[in-house]
């Protein structure tokens, strides 16, 4: 597992369940374990734990648990489709992959147009050379959006189907 994974990758669940691991005693951070759900939150707590030395007794059974085996799976970039600029019309495509353990694995047109017409960032599914395979947009949202932004949402659009 990364260690620094959601300090660096989600700060914001990282503070939150640091905060509580600063806060609280080790029978109430087993009882707050106990009653989490969702992965990424499991891992930011695990990684505050081990940041912060505390409960060396919860984090084994929280290793023994399976919950905290890897982060969480990453978009990583393949490489640039198009980076146009003419006056007011700028394409920026590129292509991303994206592989969930044994699961499946995916390639993903990032793509953000702007003109006179249309300002808007869109991702698809693609092949691996960043052909769009069925041209329904994944992700859209009106004006720029970061690739590692629309990348995640895209993610997790997929992954709550």
């Amino acid at each position: 597992m990364n260690p620094d994974y959601y300090k660096k990758n989600d700060y914001k669940t990282y503070k939150h369940e640091l905060e509580r691991v600063t806060s609280m005693t080790d029978d109430n951070l087993k009882v707050r374990y106990d009653k989490m759900t969702k992965p990424q939150k499991i891992g930011a707590f695990y990684e505050a734990l081990t940041d912060e030395n505390r409960a060396p007794e919860l984090r084994k059974k929280m290793e023994a648990d399976n919950d905290i085996v890897e982060a969480p799976p990453q978009v990583s970039f393949v490489k640039v489709i198009a980076n146009e600029n003419e006056g007011d019309d700028i394409t920026q495509q590129a292509l991303f992959y994206y592989e969930d353990g044994d699961h499946w694995s995916q390639h993903f047109l990032y793509s953000y147009r702007k003109n006179k017409h249309i300002n808007e960032t869109m991702t698809f599914h693609s092949d691996e050379n960043g052909a769009m395979k069925d041209g329904k947009e994944l992700f859209a949202e009106k004006g720029y959006v970061h690739s590692n932004e629309a990348m995640n949402a895209t993610i997790d659009i997929i992954r709550i189907g």
